[in-house]
């Protein structure tokens, strides 16, 4: 495989996102909460490398953090 051959995330992620509904957002923040044991991330940072869709970084920013994200693929 060349370096520039790789599947687009990105593609997949935006099928994803036009389908995404209230409840996984709120599920999705609810995992963050488990994860981290806090209720709220309020003066904290969340660093999402590989953001994919976005989910995290938004459950992330709807908990109150400062949120930074990236991904490779430009469509992500």
């Amino acid at each position: 495989m060349k370096g520039d051959d790789r599947f687009s995330f990105g593609e997949n992620w935006s099928n994803f996102l036009s389908s995404l509904t209230g409840e996984q957002i709120v599920k999705a923040q609810s995992a963050l909460q488990s994860i981290t044991g806090l209720e709220r991330l309020q003066a904290l940072s969340f660093l999402d490398i590989g953001s994919g869709s976005g989910l995290s970084s938004l459950a992330a920013r709807n908990l109150g953090a400062k949120v930074r994200s990236f991904d490779f693929d430009v469509q992500s």
